[in-house]
């Protein structure tokens, strides 16, 4: 079970890690540009 969840886990907080990543990127830029 506990390996099971490691698995869901993982991928998700890539997952999420990039989103977030993308957003402050975006905002930097954004900022950035003005």
């Amino acid at each position: 079970m506990k390996i099971y969840i490691i698995r869901v886990i993982i991928p998700l907080g890539i997952v999420i890690g990039s989103v977030v990543l993308g957003f402050g990127t975006y905002y930097i830029l954004k900022l950035g540009g003005l």
